[in-house]
């Protein structure tokens, strides 16, 4: 049995599908998550305006083409934290949603790499970590159908890779 996912969403210069992609995976019916967002050095107020999401104060109406997945929105806050990426080494995070700025955009897997590493210094090996790009939108049981098939599979180890 997994024991907790860990999410790594990539954000570059588009907040907009960030947050849909977010309040996405907030609604899921498994809770046992943490969300690591990397920044990838956007300009302007990108990783600002997520934060604000995440904190209740944001404003603007989701336009999205999944209204019965997004809608209605989740209370916030959630637990948040944000930082940059030379603090996200630091120590175990316990907040829900982890909100990193990338020292420099190295690339979209550079930057999925940060994600990476902070759950392989922080996690366990029964651990699911799922690589998810910042314009996908979730089911509500996506996380727990994952679980589910994974946890179907006869494997000698634990070490599974599934798409």
């Amino acid at each position: 049995m997994k024991e907790k996912v860990y999410i790594v969403v990539v954000n570059f210069n588009n907040y907009k599908d960030t947050i849909e992609c977010l309040e996405s995976i907030i609604k899921q019916d498994f809770n046992n998550y943490q969300i690591i967002v990397i920044d990838n050095s956007s300009t302007g107020s990108h990783l600002d305006q997520i934060h604000e999401w995440s904190s209740g104060n944001y404003h603007e109406e989701i336009d999205t083409l999944f209204p019965d997945i997004i809608y209605p929105l989740v209370n916030k806050p959630v637990e948040v934290i944000k930082l940059n990426e030379q603090d996200l080494f630091e120590r175990a995070l316990e907040e829900k949603l982890i909100l990193v700025k990338a020292k420099q955009n190295k690339g979209f897997a550079a930057a999925n790499n940060i994600g990476l590493q902070y759950v392989k210094n922080f996690g366990k090996d029964s651990d699911l970590i799922w690589l998810l790009n910042n314009d996908t939108v979730i089911s509500k049981s996506s996380i727990s159908e994952i679980i589910n098939a994974i946890n179907s599979l006869e494997y000698s180890n634990n070490n599974v890779i599934y798409g």
